[in-house]
């Protein structure tokens, strides 16, 4: 059944049949956004770039929770989900809120245009499968420090998706780089294989990056070439908390395992 979900004085249609017991019963759309504070601190980033003529960009779109919500706030939405569960739902949500200017492309984004393992984290629409199954170290069978699962369930559940690279997609859709208000990346580890390839692309236009940084999944020296990367990139780093900016360094970050990140450039 087809639920209007309002979300801090935004709302957009939903099928909310993402349901857990004990977690979201009546839905994750109906129990986690509207009448919950998951990622609270990620709609008010949305909000805070939310500009009419600009472009937002959203890697790991899932089901679609922060897609829907940011196409009532911006001129044009691009968003990659390759979980080929999670899509239908994605689309469907997309379709029945009729949103002409939310491009949906149905791939990885990843360092590579073609085609890349995803998988790893029990069955495909859980939101937390990954391209770290493209990494030796997220598949090996010893028990690593920082990792969530084990060998089984990380390598379990692992098939080819379609991908496609930063460039590739941007050129594709005719979307000039310079119009990209916020670029929101969460893809469960993932970024520690995306970003290297980004490098480049973010050096060039610093557009305002927010990156969930996934501790769980991620090694200490893999963070650590993450945070290399970015704070090369970016001289201004920030999270939210209690609805408020707080800037933040490298070693903070690091210390106690911040993981949603904002990251600027004033330059």
């Amino acid at each position: 059944m087809e639920k209007t979900i309002r979300k801090r004085n935004v709302e957009f249609k939903v099928l909310d049949n993402y349901k857990i017991e004990d977690y979201c019963p009546n839905g994750f759309f109906t129990d986690c956004i509207q009448n919950g504070d998951w990622e609270e601190e990620t709609f008010i980033i949305l909000e805070k770039y939310a500009t009419e003529n600009k472009v937002y960009i959203d890697v790991g779109a899932w089901i679609g929770p922060t897609v829907l919500f940011a196409a009532k706030l911006y001129e044009k939405v691009i968003c990659f989900e390759p979980d080929p569960i999670a899509l239908l739902t994605l689309e469907y949500n997309l379709l029945i809120n009729d949103f002409e200017h939310v491009i949906l492309e149905k791939k990885a984004l990843a360092d590579q245009n073609g085609t890349t393992k995803f998988g790893g984290n029990w069955e495909m629409g859980n939101s937390e499968s990954t391209l770290l199954v493209n990494d030796a170290s997220f598949l090996s069978k010893q028990v690593v420090k920082g990792q969530r699962g084990t060998y089984t369930s990380r390598s379990e559940y692992i098939i080819e998706v379609p991908s496609i690279t930063i460039e590739n997609a941007l050129n594709t859709h005719c979307i000039d780089p310079n119009t990209i208000a916020l670029l929101k990346m969460d893809i469960e580890g993932g970024e520690y294989i995306v970003l290297p390839a980004m490098k480049d692309f973010l050096q060039t236009y610093k557009p305002n990056f927010y990156l969930s940084l996934h501790f769980v999944y991620l090694l200490d020296f893999q963070i650590n070439e993450i945070l290399d990367i970015l704070f090369e990139i970016y001289n201004k780093c920030y999270t939210i908390m209690e609805e408020k900016e707080i800037e933040i360094t490298r070693i903070e970050i690091t210390q106690e395992k911040i993981e949603h990140l904002v990251f600027e450039s004033n330059l």
